[in-house]
C-alpha cells in the first residue's frame, strides 16, 4: 500500500530515502501527496518547489489499480527524473527520452518486469493510448535491456 489514512507507508518512504541517499541528496526534501481525486486515470507527476525539494503527486487510485512492486516502480520512476535531471540537459531529451531515462532509473529499484508491468496497466486503461508512439517506444526500450541486464 502506498498510503494508508493519508500516510505514506514506511517502504516507499525507506524507498525514497534510499534513492536520496545514492544520489547523494539526503538534504533534499521529497514529499509524496495523494491528488484528492479518483478515477481511472492513474497519473503521477514530479513538481519542483520553488524553494527546493520535489513533490511526487499520485492519483488516490494507485492503491486499488497497482501492485506493491508497481506502486515502487512509480516513486522510482518520479525520482529518476531528479536523478536525469542533474545529469542532463534536458532540452537534449524530449519527453519520450526523459521516460525513458526514468524507467531505466527505476528498473534498478524495482526490476525491469515491475517497469514493465507499471508501463502496461498506465497504458491500458485507456486502449487507444497503446496505440501511443510514447508506450511502444518505452516498452521496446525497457524490453532491449532486459536482454542484455
Amino acid at each position: 500500500m502506498l498510503y494508508h489514512d493519508g500516510i505514506i507507508s514506511e517502504e516507499n518512504k525507506d524507498l525514497i530515502d534510499q534513492i536520496r541517499m545514492n544520489l547523494k541528496i539526503e538534504d533534499l526534501p521529497v514529499t509524496v501527496f495523494m491528488l484528492p481525486y479518483n478515477s481511472d486515470v492513474l497519473t503521477a507527476q514530479l513538481v519542483a518547489h520553488p524553494d527546493g525539494g520535489y513533490f511526487i503527486l499520485i492519483s488516490s487510485n494507485v492503491n486499488e489499480k497497482l501492485t506493491q512492486d508497481e506502486r515502487k516502480a512509480l516513486i522510482a520512476h518520479e525520482m529518476g527524473h531528479i536523478a536525469y535531471t542533474s545529469k542532463i540537459h534536458l532540452y537534449d531529451l524530449d519527453r519520450t527520452g526523459l521516460d525513458i531515462c526514468a524507467d531505466i532509473f527505476a528498473s534498478k529499484y524495482a526490476g525491469i518486469d515491475a517497469v514493465l508491468s507499471l508501463l502496461e496497466k498506465l497504458y491500458t486503461l485507456d486502449q487507444d493510448d497503446r496505440e501511443v508512439p510514447d508506450y511502444k517506444i518505452r516498452k521496446a526500450a525497457l524490453e532491449a535491456i532486459k536482454k542484455i541486464w
